[in-house]
């Protein structure tokens, strides 16, 4: 039976954090048809925006934690189904919900809880830092890192158990389910909203390079009337999700979204990943008065796909180039493992080079940027940024955001 065939109540959307496809897309196609993934981008509020609301991350503006959607229709707009945050597991989420309000103020409830029709979102911790999460404070991933970051057997082994975790968590929520009666009433959805690196590259973390490790995400479709298998005829990107969703729950197409409905088209050949992030939010956690009042710098890095491999390429100038590498290597708990493994060639090439080619992608330099102009296409939406709390931003800082 495919998506068409299903006759959808409720969806639930199990969204980990830091997934990577390469380590999951066996355990995931004994649950679920799972799908590699294009991630929007390799920053958390980024893909999120477009996961979400079915935009492009060259679109919706949403480049860091001090933006907002807004009048950006949105998953939480869908009118007839009780759209709520899962609060049965951490509160990874909080700040989506409440602190930064990604998506404006929205009410939690468990899922044991949740009224029919609902569409329920849980944004996990998956394999973000620290990884495993038993550890009693979840959001110290930067804390996690200047104690851990130099010991790559270690980051590997505590990265591979946190995604046991996360098995553990979804097979829970399945569990839920199934003790509610409505397991064939609910379509679960299993994904991530970009990867982590664990070494490659001279880096620990996430946000760059955009490297395959950061890029490939799964997706994985779970109903009991869904054969479980490991997709191979293409590749799924976090734009295709609302539209294909909108179909599901049988809600009017919305007008203008790039991605692609599975209900009546094809998986993608090709996909793009967009980050675009101030290097001042970065000089925020080390000094936020000299932050906030220098002039605005980005690093942008644009990037295009295939299943086999992608390009990627820096738009920023030399000397922002260079800030980063200098302040990631340096001034982050996350460059411990580019010094005391002494991975400053490899790390300086990843972030500094204007141009990368990951795997055999089937298409040139030349051709991708062709591509990525094309399906980056839209007028950007401009966003203020918003104020937040000096409490919040040690948060973000903690959890190794900024």
């Amino acid at each position: 039976m495919t998506l068409s065939d299903l006759d959808i109540k409720n969806v639930y959307i199990f969204v980990g954090d830091a997934v990577r496809y390469d380590k999951t897309k066996e355990k995931l196609a004994e649950r679920g048809k799972t799908l590699k993934t294009i991630a929007a981008s390799t920053h958390t509020p980024t893909s999120f925006a477009s996961i979400f609301s079915g935009k492009q991350p060259t679109t919706h503006g949403i480049h860091g934690f001090f933006q907002q959607l807004g009048d950006t229709p949105h998953l939480f707009d869908l009118e007839n189904h009780n759209v709520v945050f899962d609060e049965s597991g951490t509160d990874f989420h909080e700040w989506l919900r409440i602190e930064q309000q990604l998506f404006g103020y929205q009410q939690q409830k468990p899922l044991a809880e949740i009224d029919e029709p609902f569409v329920a979102v849980d944004r996990d911790i998956g394999g973000h830092a620290p990884y495993p999460p038993e550890l009693e404070d979840p959001k110290e991933g930067s804390r996690y890192f200047k104690r851990t970051g130099h010991d790559i057997d270690t980051l590997q082994t505590d990265y591979d158990d946190a995604i046991d975790d996360w098995f553990n968590r979804l097979d829970r929520r399945l569990e839920i389910l199934r003790e509610r009666g409505i397991e064939d009433d609910t379509l679960v959805i299993a994904m991530s909203d970009h990867g982590e690196y664990l070494g490659e590259y001279g880096q620990i973390g996430h946000d760059y390079p955009a490297g395959p490790e950061l890029v490939y995400v799964p997706t994985t479709f779970i109903h009991p009337d869904i054969d479980p298998d490991l997709d191979t005829s293409g590749l799924f990107r976090h734009v295709d999700l609302m539209p294909t969703l909108l179909d599901i729950l049988g809600y009017d197409p919305w007008p203008d979204l790039p991605g692609k409905n599975l209900l009546n088209k094809d998986l993608a050949d090709i996909g793009i990943c967009y980050y675009n992030r101030s290097v001042n939010d970065y000089l925020r956690r080390v000094n936020p008065t000299v932050a906030n009042t220098m002039p605005t710098m980005h690093y942008e890095v644009e990037a295009v796909y295939d299943r086999s491999g992608g390009r990627s390429f820096v738009q920023s100038g030399y000397q922002i180039r260079l800030l980063v590498y200098l302040f990631r290597t340096f001034a982050l708990p996350n460059g411990k493992y580019t010094r005391y493994n002494r991975q400053f060639q490899a790390s300086y090439q990843a972030i500094v080079d204007t141009e990368q080619k990951y795997g055999s992608p089937a298409f040139s330099a030349s051709e991708a940027r062709d591509i990525f102009e094309t399906h980056s296409a839209g007028e950007e939406i401009v966003r203020d940024d918003i104020d937040l709390s000096d409490e919040s931003i040690k948060q973000l800082s903690d959890l190794g955001y900024l």
